[in-house]
């Protein structure tokens, strides 16, 4: 730093007690130090790469080494002589400097390796880690301050990526803590729901539906839904929820969710549509692409609440680096590049900074009536589709949520609409039921019944190896439970393909069929069946697999 070229602020009266010294009236060098030790002193002093600078009683520098001249911008260690911090350092640093060395001088006492924040004229920072002594003459008398300081700002730097990459990990680890937990109490939900859903489907059969009790029934089937429901959006946040996945035209599925959404956002809030021609597709699964579109918007409604507002939805493609993905919630692990992305702004109340890192934690929520599952359940569907959202707000100015899909390889296409199956279907035969749930089976096995086959139950995978190799001629399709003790779905997979290669093995899971299909050793299986299942889906899904 030239200061040649800097407007210099010398402690003014009214400002400071210490007054810039004219030239000639400081004590120079030469006034303390005999001149062979000034050549010893001085020599030494040069030879640091550290700064060393000596000052009078008034804070004024005596002398300074060349490495802190070249520090501060001058061409000769001299013309430092008679100045002060503040011809060089910004107010705040210099202030405080001279502080320092007024309790000094007033003390007696140095102070050791004290780290300093240096704020430059310029607003650029630097650190240094500082000793300062009292300087004393032969006498012992105090006459100024002497001090070396040594640059530590790439050590600082190297400190402040290091914190950043600890709170990195353990939210990290918190957020995988929060899924491992979400996704077992979702499975064992899951379980116990299966058996609700099961009896409940079974105790409608032959009732008439104009008979209280199979209204009673009937309202036990729905809350067993929708508690279902809630399972699954735990399971999209802990990143284990079905995915059927499909070239989707984002733009035009954000259309079609918006013309739904309108009527039901409050008649003072104008919405304001920007979609991107010609965007690639992306791989998802629409339906739960619409629930994030969904769930942002009806947020983006509550948060402006029943004033005049505005919601502006937009869709295009960002190119991404490393520092913008950073910056995201899921985006950490995520390849640089090109992505799709629809981002969903308002004008509403904005989100306190307290609340920020907070917000896609399940369970958390500032509504008086909300359960804290909207954004955890957005976020988990976004990391299962590889993607990642980046957050923003202002408090009282508003929020915008940005998500972005990494393109797919494929075009959109129409999906092909499966044939109905028939709810009269009646299947027959045998089929092996796999579960270590003694309710699962006992259920499941009236459903099989009810749908016209015998039903043979094993409690664990050895078992059902047993079972299988000694009646596989008569089997038909094998319902498998994932996850049981001492053999897992997939290792009983393996063996009963040994004993018979074309077994049709239906998958059932409380994950989702993402999840679960994961394994290698599941290649080959006819079917998947999530927990809990209607008898209707266990037809349909029967029906599919046996080819009747």
């Amino acid at each position: 730093m030239d200061t040649s070229s800097t407007t210099r602020h010398s402690p003014q009266k009214g400002d400071h007690p210490v007054k810039h010294a004219h030239p000639g009236q400081c004590l120079s060098s030469t006034d303390l130090i005999p001149e062979i030790e000034q050549v010893f002193l001085i020599a030494l002093m040069d030879g640091l790469p550290d700064y060393v600078y000596f000052k009078d009683m008034e804070s004024r520098f005596i002398c300074i080494n060349k490495a802190l001249a070249a520090n501060f911008g001058l061409s000769d260690a001299r013309k430092a002589v008679g100045k002060t911090d503040f011809d060089f350092f910004g107010r705040e640093h210099a202030d405080a400097a001279l502080a320092d060395e007024r309790r000094i001088i007033g003390t007696g006492i140095p102070i050791v390796s004290k780290e300093e924040k240096e704020i430059w004229p310029d607003k650029h920072v630097t650190w240094v880690s500082t000793t300062k002594a009292p300087l004393k003459d032969r006498d012992g008398k105090i006459i100024g301050t002497f001090g070396i300081s040594r640059d530590i700002t790439a050590q600082k730097q190297f400190e402040h990526e290091h914190r950043l990459i600890e709170l990195r990990l353990q939210k990290m680890q918190k957020a995988e803590s929060m899924e491992i937990l979400a996704g077992g109490v979702a499975h064992d939900m899951n379980n116990i729901l299966g058996s609700i859903l099961g009896n409940s489907d079974l105790a409608l059969i032959g009732l008439s539906k104009t008979g209280n009790l199979y209204g009673k029934i009937e309202e036990i089937r729905t809350a067993t839904i929708r508690a279902a429901d809630l399972a699954r959006q735990l399971l999209a946040y802990a990143g284990r929820g079905a995915l059927a996945l499909e070239p989707v035209d984002l733009g035009s599925t954000v259309k079609e969710m918006l013309r739904l959404l309108a009527v039901s956002i409050h008649k003072e809030i104008d919405l304001d549509i920007d979609l991107a021609d010609d965007l690639p597709a992306i791989d998802g699964d629409p339906t739960q692409i619409r629930q994030v579109v969904m769930n942002l918007v009806i947020n983006a409604s509550d948060a402006i609440g029943k004033k005049a507002g505005r919601i502006s939805v937009r869709t295009g493609v960002n190119d991404c680096d490393a520092a913008y993905l950073l910056q995201t919630q899921g985006g950490a692990d995520l390849a640089p590049g090109r992505y799709v992305y629809v981002e969903i702004a308002d004008t509403g109340c904005g989100i306190p900074p307290e609340n920020r890192e907070k917000m896609f934690t399940p369970f958390f929520t500032t509504k008086k009536t909300g359960r804290g599952l909207g954004l955890a359940t957005i976020f988990g569907i976004i990391r299962g589709h590889q993607g990642a959202i980046r957050l923003y707000s202002e408090v009282g100015r508003g929020t915008s949520f940005k998500v972005l899909f990494k393109p797919g390889e494929k075009n959109a296409a129409a999906i092909d609409k499966k044939p109905q199956k028939s709810r009269a279907w009646r299947g027959s035969g045998t089929i092996l039921l796999v579960d270590d749930e003694d309710t699962i089976r006992h259920v499941t096995g009236q459903m099989l019944r009810a749908l016209g086959f015998q039903s043979l139950e094993a409690a664990c995978g050895r078992s059902a190896i047993e079972i299988f190799r000694e009646r596989k001629n008569e089997i038909r399709a094998v319902l498998l439970d994932e996850v049981m003790p001492h053999m897992a779905g997939d290792e009983v997979f393996v063996e009963l393909r040994k004993i018979k290669p074309d077994v049709h093995v239906i998958l059932c899971s409380g994950y989702g069929e993402k999840d679960a299909l994961t394994k290698q050793n599941y290649a080959g299986i006819a079917g998947f069946l999530q927990k809990p299942f209607t008898l209707q889906l266990l037809s349909d899904k029967l029906q599919e697999v046996t080819g009747d």
